[in-house]
């Protein structure tokens, strides 16, 4: 691993553990040293995961090591299924034992007669790419593992697939979401996944009419599920306001439903009041730059509601590698860490969106606001105040208009 001035990309490892960690009735064993379990322990826990017998670690000495012996891996798994009884256990390998090549996923197979839990075994140990990688492995192990195949169908019951928690106030959006489907049209979501979900609920994902994808990692387990008898799938989410439009449009067309009227009449009028805002930063006769920073999904989303809605020249920082995304705007692309902080140093009278280490970089004179992680100095708990919807658009035009009052009286001052 080269050099880093502040935090590395978090590895493939980190993005499994919290994607299988929300899932209730479940538990992760890591096979690795306590040391290392006790670090993702604390990072998940500022995700706003729970980690509450859920999270078990074997350690491991110089013997497991040079003898390459994983019986206390073994005596592990059976005992978390003996005195717990999860519905499903989470065997990740750690970095070091991934450098040892310990077969865990042999040994799963050897011990799943043994045991009443169903073991899904994730040996990637930190070293096949970063969190993205992870996190699009972790839903497609879970819905290739649990999810049965053709479920008697429940209608009027909708997924939410790629709902991580690495997704800063993924609460509020998710909550967002299920409000605007609630109300356009009285829909309510069967599984939520990973967020808040349970091992039935994914069991019989197969059984909502459609799903919504949150991100491209989610992508692979929501065609898992259309291939084992579940409803079609769309991705994408609803920002800015034009794009809650196109969004709620689309949601129609996947799922044959009409939105409901009188939801729909104040919408238009709410993206009516919106378009006064809009006219007002676009005749400013000023050109007006924006950087955002955060997982793809974000700073695409986020980027083109401040470039395609409000005409900002935007730079998008991706927080991870671009491996297996598609489709992603040429003015998002990732940063090495030296490139970034380049970046960052060197803007002025922008408007910057990211994490908190993000926003330490950028020069006074910016306006800044938190919209990824890590959030240093901060634990989320409100559960509305969502970037997705309306609401959401709302929210960030706060930023937006001081952003823009601020270039105007310095203009005036000049």
């Amino acid at each position: 691993m080269s050099l880093c001035r502040y935090f590395p990309v978090p590895s493939d490892r980190m993005g499994i553990l919290w994607t299988v960690l929300p899932v209730k009735d479940c538990v992760v064993i890591e096979y690795g040293p306590a040391g290392t379990t006790h670090y993702g322990t604390e990072t998940v826990g500022d995700l706003g995961i729970s980690v509450n017998k859920n999270l078990f670690c074997t350690h491991v000495d110089e013997n497991d090591i040079i003898m390459g012996d994983i019986s206390r891996l073994e005596k592990a798994i059976l005992e978390v299924d003996a005195m717990y009884g999860p519905k499903c256990i989470f065997v990740i390998g750690s970095s070091l034992t991934a450098v040892i090549a310990a077969d865990i996923a042999g040994l799963c197979r050897m011990l799943s007669p043994r045991v009443n839990s169903r073991l899904i075994a994730f040996e990637h140990g930190g070293f096949r790419g970063d969190y993205s990688l992870g996190i699009r492995d972790g839903l497609t192990a879970m819905v290739e593992n649990i999810t049965a195949s053709g479920s008697a169908r429940a209608g009027g019951t909708f997924n939410l697939i790629g709902a991580c928690y690495d997704g800063y106030r993924i609460g509020s959006d998710v909550s967002a979401i299920c409000r605007m489907m609630r109300d356009c049209f009285h829909m309510e979501p069967g599984c939520i996944l990973p967020y808040e979900t349970t091992y039935d609920k994914i069991k019989s994902c197969t059984a909502a009419e459609f799903s919504i994808v949150m991100r491209q990692e989610a992508i692979p387990a929501a065609k898992l599920i259309r291939e084992k008898g579940g409803g079609p799938w769309m991705y994408g989410l609803p920002y800015g306001y034009q794009g809650t439009l196109n969004w709620i449009k689309a949601v129609a067309g996947v799922s044959g439903r009409k939105p409901d009227g009188a939801y729909m009449a104040g919408l238009y009028e709410r993206i009516g009041g919106a378009g006064v805002k809009e006219k007002q930063l676009r005749f400013a006769m000023m050109k007006h730059r924006a950087v955002v920073e955060g997982p793809e999904t974000l700073v695409s989303g986020l980027g083109g509601f401040l470039k395609e809605e409000l005409g900002f020249e935007v730079a998008g920082i991706a927080g991870h590698s671009l491996r297996n995304h598609e489709n992603v705007p040429d003015w998002v692309r990732f940063y090495e860490e030296k490139e970034k902080l380049e970046l960052l140093k060197n803007a002025g009278d922008q408007l910057i969106l990211g994490s908190d280490v993000t926003l330490a970089q950028a020069p006074a004179g910016n306006v800044k606001l938190r919209v990824a992680h890590p959030a240093l100095d901060f634990i989320g708990v409100a559960n509305h105040l969502p970037f997705v919807g309306l609401d959401g658009a709302d929210f960030l035009m706060e930023s937006i208009l001081s952003y823009h009052n601020e270039r105007v009286l310095t203009l005036m001052m000049q």
